[in-house]
């Protein structure tokens, strides 16, 4: 009896292990959306070059769209509809 319950738990925990690692393996094959870009962003852009205001360089070394800017430009468009 003893061995019939040390079996099944072995068993469940490599059943969980296997369903982790599907999980995370099919996670990697989703592609990222890349972030919205702000408008000064991408008018620098534009030009050939890289927005240089101070919250743009910090989000983008992070990888992100700066929200100070967005948050303004969708503040922008709210006023005007």
């Amino acid at each position: 009896m003893k061995i019939l319950r040390g079996l099944s738990a072995v068993a469940m925990a490599s059943a969980m292990m296997c369903t982790l690692l599907l999980a995370e393996e099919a996670g990697k094959g989703v592609p990222q959306a890349a972030p919205q870009k702000p408008a000064c962003c991408q008018k620098a852009e534009q030009k050939g070059k890289k927005c240089e205001k101070r919250c743009c360089v910090t989000a983008a070394r992070e990888g992100k769209a700066c929200g100070k800017c967005l948050a303004k430009e969708n503040e922008k468009q709210g006023k005007k509809k």
